[in-house]
């Protein structure tokens, strides 16, 4: 079982995931080690499966154990390219290394929702919160963030899938 799955495996974090709801949130800084690109959004799939494996073959590698779900950083998106950055939540890192460089996800409130079902419907979550922001009238913060709940190689139906989002609130 590699790392990405023995993740997935493990209840400690999959348990604490159970509110569907939108609503605003307290987040703590995050260390994480991640591997950042510019690339058109055609290309997303690909290119976060090819990421996803070169990252966790490098903290494998290290030694390095996942302290939470791998996550997308979108520091930038338009219809039709994106500056994004692959990552993984960890408790230690070994320190830049190539293209794997350390990180820290940002701390503050922010604006959070679940998203159960394929990533293709993604958007519709991303409408919902942009919905609420502005019924909130929240002054949100460019930049989001996607966590992985759900492991697409473990779990078939794309139905079942979690993806947790952040948007940072101003």
């Amino acid at each position: 079982m590699n790392s990405i799955s023995q993740f997935f495996y493990s209840n400690e974090y999959l348990l604490f995931w159970m509110s569907l709801e939108i609503g605003v949130v307290e987040i703590k800084e995050q260390d994480y080690m991640g591997i950042r690109e510019t690339l058109e959004v055609s290309a997303i799939p690909a290119k976060m499966g090819e990421l996803f494996r070169e990252l966790f073959g490098f903290i494998g590698r290290m030694g390095i154990k996942p302290a939470g779900p791998p996550f997308a950083y979108y520091y930038s998106f338009s219809l039709e390219r994106t500056d994004m950055e692959c990552g993984v939540p960890v408790s230690k890192s070994t320190g830049s290394e190539g293209r794997v460089k350390v990180g820290k996800l940002p701390s503050g409130k922010a604006l959070r929702a679940v998203h159960l079902g394929p990533y293709e419907r993604l958007e519709e979550t991303y409408n919902e919160m942009m919905a609420y922001a502005k019924e909130m009238d929240l002054d949100l913060v460019e930049g989001m963030w996607e966590y992985y709940l759900t492991d697409p190689t473990s779990e078939p139906d794309p139905s079942k899938w979690m993806t947790e989002i952040f948007v940072l609130v101003r």
